[in-house]
């Protein structure tokens, strides 16, 4: 159950020399505070007895309307189940702020996104969320205060400093922003305007790096010793190739229950869909190389087997931090002179072999369907624009083949 006390804000002290009387909300270690319109000088203030010391001409007065507060903040929280909120949807409970407030919905979203464990969801709405509280200069927007030209203005402030983002990132962003606003009108019967649900942001083609079938087979062929930290790199790289496009964060979380037979299954973190995959020889080889006997222990060197990792959040910047190595030596990789001679231009990371698979899988005609399936694609509209890029690399080849002298 929350504790209520009330506190001196000395960080907001006045010019007269009068500091404001706050409502503190605690709750799992963390506060937020309400002002309760009060203002006094310090001396005045009793902390042990949280009231207004009898040396205040006005204290009885003060004190009353302290306690009046109080009690009504704590019938609040009672009434509204208070201890299955956050800290932050207590504080709306008791200012009755959380039905106008864009971001009160946006904290309650948020959490629930955390506690379902879609951290990158989670992690790509804050920090849209954050920005706009940044644009908006205050941590309270109503929703009537949210139209097609405040959306504008957002675009414009995210295209100059502090983050000078680019149409691919803004677009982004407004997506998520926008999903949050819908879901709060069918939540909280919030009005919906057209101007805000409609608003888009042209987004920029991109090339998407891959490595063609020569290059896979250049580093799949190179002389590495096994445990090395290269050669791990590698192997990471080549199993993803061969598995379909395995994500490297769920790569990081693969243990050798997930092996089957013939078969590897897995849950996608991003998408939260089960998938199976036929382990082709290709990459039972490389398993091969890094069988143990224990099913509970990670098939690939890049999780820790002592270390416990059921908090989202650490286990996410673990797999960040392996993924930052694992780069590093793939491009150490690129560099050497068997990788070169193959003409070598993408800046190969783990990612790359998704992209890499996917292409090769279209120069061999799968099927749009069966690709889209591989990947974890929620539709296949999503599959046709990611293969879009390399659908154009390929005619332009085919242009410069056409007309070369």
């Amino acid at each position: 159950m929350a504790t209520l006390n009330f506190t001196l804000k000395t960080n907001k002290q006045k010019r007269d020399g009068t500091i404001p009387v706050y409502l503190r909300i605690t709750e799992n270690r963390r506060s937020r505070f309400i002002s309760t319109g009060v203002s006094l000088h310090e001396k005045h203030w009793n902390p042990n007895q949280q009231q207004v010391r009898k040396s205040h001409p006005s204290y009885q007065a003060y004190n009353d309307e302290l306690h009046t507060i109080k009690t009504q903040a704590e019938n609040k929280i009672r009434n509204g189940n208070g201890k299955d909120k956050s800290i932050t949807e207590l504080k709306d409970t008791i200012t009755g702020k959380g039905k106008h407030d864009f971001f009160s919905y946006a904290e309650q979203h948020l959490s629930a996104l955390k506690s379902n464990g879609q951290y990158w969801n989670w992690k790509k709405k804050k920090v849209s969320i954050e920005k706009l509280k940044k644009f908006n200069k205050s941590d309270y927007l109503p929703f009537n205060a949210i139209n097609g030209d405040m959306i504008e203005r957002f675009c414009l402030f995210l295209k100059n400093k502090p983050y000078k983002n680019v149409n691919n990132t803004i677009a982004k962003n407004i997506e998520h922003i926008k999903t949050i606003y819908r879901r709060a009108h069918k939540h909280l019967n919030t009005e919906l305007r057209l101007d805000v649900i409609e608003y888009t942001v042209k987004m920029t083609k991109t090339k998407k790096d891959k490595l063609t079938i020569e290059q896979i087979r250049a580093l799949e062929a190179l002389k590495l010793d096994h445990g090395s930290a290269l050669c791990t790199a590698r192997d990471v790289f080549m199993f993803a190739f061969y598995t379909g496009g395995i994500r490297f964060g769920d790569m990081c979380r693969l243990k050798w229950e997930n092996i089957s037979g013939d078969y590897l299954h897995y849950t996608m973190g991003k998408t939260a869909n089960h998938t199976t995959v036929k382990l082709l020889s290709k990459a039972r080889s490389i398993l091969e190389r890094y069988k143990k006997d224990d099913p509970k222990v990670y098939i690939f060197p890049l999780l820790r087997n002592d270390r416990d990792y059921s908090d989202p959040i650490f286990e996410q910047r673990a797999i960040s931090s392996r993924n930052v190595l694992i780069n590093r030596n793939l491009q150490i990789l690129a560099k050497m002179d068997e990788m070169v001679k193959t003409g070598i231009t993408a800046n190969i990371s783990t990612h790359i072999a998704r992209h890499s698979f996917a292409d090769y899988a279209r120069t061999k005609e799968m099927s749009l369907y069966d690709v889209s399936k591989i990947l974890g694609h929620s539709n296949l509209k999503i599959t046709e624009t990611y293969l879009k890029s390399f659908d154009q690399e390929s005619v332009d080849n085919a242009m410069e083949k056409l007309f070369e002298d």
